[in-house]
């Protein structure tokens, strides 16, 4: 018995010389069909036609590369690399020639023209380099470099104010920015897999390829506007880079992170971070959620996103608590004091009431200090208030007042929905 390390050597060391013996074999075989006199009789024609092909093959493949975002020295390689004609072409002329499409002399021309140009493209490879780089130095070719550049450019987005920037498109990344999608809430993410890039665009998400680490990238995607910026990557170095430099170039920008070590939050804070979730504790509802509160959505419609990642099968986060909003802790007692916010539904039992009759204030403890409808907001609103649907309440109270008020709430919810199934 051998081992598999030994299997898999014993493999390669066949294959490869396999490998050799069959291009040693195709260009024996081609040698024994190619006509040495025709070759000699057309030498003229022939060499046209390598020209023509070469040049042919070389505009089209290096025009190809030069669109698909590579700079001009790299679409010049790419022209030299792919200037001959492929070894699929012998296949269909023989077939051609079987079928009557293609005459004696012909095929002798066409097969000359592929051995040559075949042959010449390791000396086009090897010089490649050398003359790619003095192509791309020539005066009329700088142009095509700035426009590239600026082309690349135009694919980030562009007057972005008050978004959230999201590093990093694994699990937490791709949950945050559903929940942000669905919420209408702006947002941009920068990823540094090219592949997951290009199905998360498809899919018509708002990602850039880039790195994250980078102030360039970050300035790019609006750093010095945004709102809020979450790092949900796992390496450690390259997030306290992300942090670092989000501080620097927006001092007043909320910068949410993941880290993997309980012993690294203390240097993220330091850095700039304003909150740190440790990976021991951290899960994709906890990032988002501390993103919605932080744009003030209403409790119970965070609540129906996490039922929703919930039902995608997330089920080792039930556990996730709410964060709490507080205010300023200008005095001790003020620390006690918590502020929320709660969306009333269509289906809510305090719809038409005023807010003495809801008895909120009576039965939970908290205090309604404004009520949003629409875009106006009522402050400090008296009990004969009445509430429509969609109204934002805005409730304070101690932290057990606030749970009470929101399951309160949910019940009344509930209620209703129990009625209209009966």
């Amino acid at each position: 018995m051998i081992s598999e390390s030994e299997y898999a050597a014993q493999t390669v060391s066949d294959i490869v010389p396999l490998k050799e013996s069959f291009s040693a074999l195709f260009f024996i075989s081609i040698g024994m069909l190619l006509n040495l006199n025709s070759l000699f009789r057309n030498a003229l024609p022939v060499a046209v036609i390598v020209l023509i092909v070469i040049i042919l093959k070389y505009l089209v493949a290096a025009l190809s590369a030069y669109v698909a975002g590579q700079s001009p020295g790299n679409a010049f390689r790419a022209g030299l690399y792919l200037s001959q004609i492929g070894e699929f072409s012998f296949v269909v002329a023989i077939t051609g020639k079987q079928a009557g499409l293609m005459t004696e002399g012909l095929y002798q021309i066409f097969l000359s023209t592929a051995v040559i140009t075949m042959i010449a493209t390791p000396f086009l490879i090897s010089v490649s380099p050398a003359v790619s780089s003095r192509f791309a130095a020539l005066p009329f070719v700088r142009p095509l470099e700035v426009m590239r550049k600026r082309r690349q450019r135009e694919h980030y987005p562009r007057n972005l104010n008050d978004h959230v920037i999201v590093v990093g498109f694994g699990v937490n990344g791709a949950n945050l920015a559903k929940v942000l999608r669905l919420s209408g809430i702006p947002y941009a993410t920068v990823e540094l897999n090219s592949e997951t890039v290009r199905k998360a665009k498809n899919r018509g998400e708002p990602i850039y390829y880039g790195d994250g680490t980078s102030a360039v990238i970050l300035r790019k995607i609006g750093v010095q506007s945004a709102r809020v910026l979450v790092a949900a990557i796992s390496d450690s170095s390259a997030t306290r880079n992300v942090v670092r430099i989000a501080r620097t170039e927006n001092p007043y920008i909320y910068i949410i992170v993941r880290t993997k070590y309980l012993t690294e939050v203390d240097d993220l804070i330091r850095l700039g971070a304003n909150e740190v979730i440790p990976e021991e504790f951290e899960t994709s509802i906890e990032i988002f959620s501390n993103v919605l509160h932080h744009y003030h959505m209403p409790v119970n419609e965070i609540r129906d996103h996490i039922e929703s990642i919930r039902a995608d099968n997330y089920r080792t986060l039930r556990m996730t608590k709410l964060p709490k909003r507080q205010f300023d802790p200008t005095y001790d007692f003020v620390k006690e004091i918590h502020m929320e916010t709660y969306r009333v539904t269509a289906m809510s039992k305090v719809i038409g009431q005023t807010l003495a009759e809801t008895g909120l204030r009576a039965k939970t403890g908290v205090t309604v200090i404004a009520v949003k409808r629409g875009e106006t907001m009522h402050e400090m609103p008296s009990p004969s208030f009445r509430l429509a649907p969609q109204d934002i309440l805005v409730f304070i109270g101690k932290e057990g007042s606030i749970e009470s008020a929101v399951t309160y709430l949910d019940e009344e919810n509930m209620n209703v929905k129990e009625i209209g199934k009966g």
